[in-house]
């Protein structure tokens, strides 16, 4: 099943409502540009915000690679973590997206 057709669920794991940004991730020079604002984006979204991941480009002008990319550097890196989500059945349904403001480590 294309992952760009399934349902997936956001998770935050931050300190408070607002989108206030541990100082960590934004000068963490291992991300690009594209990573951080991705990051904020996700940030900026209500817990539980169910999406589908090619919705996430089309609130931007990069295209659908360049957000696949920033995604996979926020996840290479342990803000992001994207878990499948499997029924009863064990079929693949969707994922769950849990976002950290500072980066964990045992992925």
């Amino acid at each position: 099943m294309d992952s760009c057709k399934t349902k997936s669920t956001l998770k935050h794991h931050r300190k408070n409502y607002f989108v206030v940004v541990d100082k960590e991730m934004i000068n963490d020079t291992r991300l690009s540009w594209k990573a951080k604002g991705l990051m904020l984006y996700l940030l900026g979204q209500s817990d539980g915000w169910q999406f589908y991941e090619s919705e996430i480009t089309t609130h931007s002008k990069d295209g659908r690679d360049s957000t696949s990319n920033g995604l996979n550097e926020l996840e290479e890196y342990g803000y992001l973590r994207r878990t499948p989500i499997r029924n009863e059945k064990g079929q693949f349904i969707g994922k769950r997206w849990d976002i950290y403001e500072t980066p964990i480590t045992n992925q």
